[in-house]
């Protein structure tokens, strides 16, 4: 091929912007090093720790943004996190500390950052609980269920990922001299929480849903529709769900003003968008759809809104891989109902 003189001076630009546009949009991971606490705490109770991980999402921690263009980064563990909480703890304690062993039951981790004007926020959530391992189960030491926000007139990111280790590590070290309460959890009970405690809602016990329209997820999950319904057709669609108000005349309900609707026993959940067929696989629940217009939702601003542990499933729903989608699968977290974004299926 024969270049043009014009085209053979341009072309080395051409290529150094066409690296530089690879190499920006290649770095979309954050992988993150907890920093290592610089106090000891003597007389230490515990000298081991184990992890166990009953995070929705285990795979990431959230998104944050970086760079001069804010470009958005999942925040991936360098290291396995149960060897980052082993470092924490060898880091904390002396040759004074006891031989007994720490469990962190991690239930979320995240970080979400957003851009407002001239501002950049962050939030890290952590919601866990630490047990004492005995040969009969474990024994409860204490909880945490907090969410960090901060903000900077600069970048908020590097402040952000040393707060979130700060929290992790002040809440091992503030427990290292605590015993244990008396009540005892089976390791069952610890291990399979999630399993345990979905056995225990009426949503995931049954196979068969109630008809009617449910404004809430706590409603959708009690199986106790608010209203009965009325359907144009043989199945949801967007917009022919109706409901009689205090007259008795049918009027039609949008999509997105409820939680969730059941018609002739199939449940849908409902977006702005439409409703989507709900389907049930190894006692989850999971959709296809779209829920916003905007692929790079904000989720971080979602946490005042359903606290720590839905501030942190908001979070890293949005750090998803698949931007350039609008058409998602998505699963339910049985705690509070949000919805887990787990990949893009379609333009």
């Amino acid at each position: 091929m024969i270049l043009q003189p014009y085209f053979k001076k341009a072309f080395p630009v051409i290529i150094f912007f066409i690296a530089l546009h690879i190499k920006v949009n290649a770095q979309n991971i954050e992988r993150l090093t907890f920093n290592l606490p610089q106090t000891k705490v003597t007389n230490s109770l515990y000298n081991k720790i184990t992890l166990i991980d009953l995070r929705p999402d285990t795979c990431n921690m959230g998104v944050v943004q970086t760079g001069m263009f804010n470009k958005k980064a999942l925040v991936v563990a360098k290291q396995p996190l149960n060897l980052q909480l082993n470092d924490i703890l060898t880091a904390l304690i002396d040759n004074t500390a006891k031989s007994q062993e720490l469990v962190l039951q991690l239930r979320l981790i995240s970080f979400a950052e957003e851009t407002g004007g001239f501002t950049e926020k962050g939030n890290f959530s952590l919601n866990a609980q630490l047990y004492a391992k005995t040969t009969n189960g474990y024994n409860k030491i204490n909880t945490i269920d907090t969410t960090v926000t901060m903000s900077s007139a600069m970048d908020v990111t590097n402040a952000l990922l040393k707060k979130g280790g700060e929290t992790l590590s002040n809440f091992i070290a503030a427990n290292l001299r605590h015993q244990p309460s008396n009540n005892n959890y089976t390791f069952n009970e610890v291990e399979k929480a999630d399993s345990v405690e979905k056995s225990k809602l009426t949503l995931y016990k049954t196979n068969t849903f109630t008809d009617g329209l449910y404004m809430t997820y706590k409603a959708f999950c009690d199986q106790m529709p608010d209203k009965k319904i009325t359907v144009e057709g043989d199945s949801v669609k967007k917009n022919n769900v109706k409901v009689a108000d205090e007259t008795g005349k049918l009027e039609k309900v949008t999509a997105g003003d409820y939680y969730a609707v059941v018609y002739k026993g199939k449940p849908y959940i409902s977006s702005p968008f439409g409703n989507y067929p709900l389907t049930k696989v190894n006692n989850d629940f999971f959709f296809t759809g779209k829920l916003s217009n905007n692929v790079n939702n904000n989720y971080a601003a979602i946490g005042s809104m359903y606290g720590a542990i839905g501030g942190a499933v908001a979070g890293a729903a949005g750090a998803a891989v698949g931007y350039n989608y609008d058409i998602f699968l998505y699963k339910i977290f049985y705690k509070n109902g949000l919805f887990i974004r787990l990949k893009g299926v379609r333009k």
